[in-house]
């Protein structure tokens, strides 16, 4: 003791050290033992740095080094923490000038992002209903699309029966081949180079009893077909399938 006081002796370690100079404690309150009834303190058992001390006590860091009356709280100028600072990005030493600053910044920037999710410009954002309106649109014109697309294929396919360049018994097939990838433009130069295998039969608006056989010259569409892929006349492909069913018999 000394003077009817207690004084002691202390060794900072670095993170003590630089606690008090931050000034993020500013006192040390002690841990003591009272005696029950007397209210007598007994012994002093341990103490801490703090910023509620137990007792009135003298602050740690004063304004002026030697000025032994306790400051003034309302006249003291905490100085930032080094993890304040951190936080705002600024040197661990920044002055309180500079972290008023930085957080006056992140104040506004922060108002600013909250009036733009309010409100975002519609330069770089599109309304909800807007969007899905859109995007329905775009469905309908794609359909549109797709029924113009197969009714062209269905045309296309057609003109080729009416042709004879497919017969009526490959339509769907070839419908089905024109909805793939380059479908219809392979089917156009098949058609363009293909010959004619569906031809018609001449019988039309005749009387079945003046033709001989299935159509002229006695043959059939599939035989006539068969005629023009092999580059044969009507004439002699008759008269062999008559001569062959001669030697059948």
């Amino acid at each position: 003791g000394r003077e009817g006081a207690i004084w002691g002796q202390v060794e900072w370690t670095a993170a003590g050290a630089q606690a008090v100079a931050s000034r993020a404690y500013r006192y040390i309150s002690p841990v003591f033992v009272l005696e029950t009834k007397s209210g007598e303190v007994l012994r002093i058992t341990s103490a801490g740095l703090t910023n509620q001390p137990a007792l009135e006590l003298q602050a740690l860091a004063r304004r002026e080094a030697g000025d032994d009356a306790d400051p003034d709280p309302a006249k003291e100028t905490p100085m930032p923490t080094p993890a304040i600072c951190r936080a705002l990005d600024l040197q661990e030493e920044a002055a309180e000038a500079s972290v008023l600053t930085a957080i006056e910044a992140l104040k506004t920037s922060t108002a600013q992002a909250r009036a733009e999710a309010a409100t975002p410009p519609l330069d770089k954002f599109v309304p909800r209903a807007d969007h899905e309106t859109a995007l329905a649109r775009v469905k309908e014109l794609e359909a549109a699309d797709a029924d113009r697309a197969a009714k062209a294929i269905e045309d296309e396919v057609d003109a080729a029966v009416k042709a004879g360049k497919i017969t009526p018994g490959s339509r769907d097939y070839h419908v089905a081949a024109c909805k793939a990838a380059d479908g219809l433009d392979h089917f156009r130069a098949y058609v363009a180079s293909a010959p004619e295998v569906g031809g018609k039969s001449g019988l039309d608006g005749k009387d079945p009893k003046d033709a001989k056989g299935a159509g002229a010259h006695g043959l059939t569409d599939e035989e006539k077909a068969t005629c023009r892929a092999a580059g044969w006349s009507f004439e002699d492909f008759a008269k062999a399938k008559a001569d062959e069913a001669k030697e059948t018999v």
